[in-house]
Parts: structure tokens; C-alpha cells; sequence
């Protein structure tokens, strides 16, 4: 099913404001809180790519909440 403009922009929002919460964990050396949020933006992924690709004509070409998680998480 194909998103409206105003759910890809709900998604984008939504996304930004999970990644921004992630960083200031990050930054802040919470690094579980980090993980979690930059975790949480995950199931807005595809809303925000299509709507910066559609009306920000920006084409992600790295996915930053699968990269702090890569980054941030221990290695088992």
C-alpha cells in the first residue's frame, strides 16, 4: 500500500526525532538508551527514505539508526 504525503512525513519526523534522541545518548556515553532509540527509528526507515527521496530529493545512502546500532552495540 502506498504512503501519503503526510504519512512519509510523520515517519520522517518521527525517525529525526528518535535519531536525535539516539545521539544525545550517544553522546552522553548511555550508550543502552542509544541503542534503544536508534533501534526504535528502525520501523520509520522506509516512510523517511521515501519521503526524502519524493520532497527532499536526498537519496540516503547510509542508514545512520543501523549504523549506531552496529557501532554502539557489544559483539557476542
Amino acid at each position: 500500500m502506498a504512503m501519503k504525503k503526510a504519512e512519509m512525513q510523520a515517519h520522517n519526523a518521527d525517525y529525526q526525532a528518535r535519531m536525535s534522541a539516539a545521539r544525545e545518548a550517544e553522546s552522553n556515553g548511555l550508550y543502552r538508551s542509544a541503542i534503544a532509540a536508534a533501534k526504535s527509528a528502525w520501523e520509520h526507515l522506509d516512510g523517511m527514505m521515501q519521503y526524502e527521496s519524493r520532497y527532499e530529493h536526498a537519496e540516503s545512502t547510509s542508514l545512520a539508526a543501523v549504523e549506531m546500532v552496529l557501532r554502539c552495540a557489544p559483539l557476542r
